[in-house]
């Protein structure tokens, strides 16, 4: 039987997400064993943060829209410097 694209991505993103709520508690974890809170504790933060927003930016659909947009705009410049001739090969 075979299952749709989305729905692989939807599992691909239910998993990330597992992985992503997980990070949390480790990172706490980390915190309640140091005596003190100091930079590296904090820049230690950055890790399930950067896994979060990344969770978020997949979820929506962020790199492809802004690939599409990349590529528009990529696009459109090149019409308006070779004169508005547009050629497809």
């Amino acid at each position: 039987m075979q299952q749709a694209p989305q729905s692989d991505r939807a599992i691909k993103l239910g998993l990330f997400a597992v992985i992503v709520l997980m990070s949390w508690p480790v990172w706490i974890a980390f915190i309640a064993a140091k005596p003190y809170f100091s930079w590296g504790v904090a820049a230690g933060g950055l890790i399930p943060l950067a896994l979060t927003l990344l969770l978020v930016a997949l979820v929506f659909d962020i790199p492809k829209k802004v690939g599409h947009h990349y590529h528009h705009s990529m696009h459109s410049l090149g019409e308006h410097l070779h004169g508005g001739f547009h050629r497809h090969a």
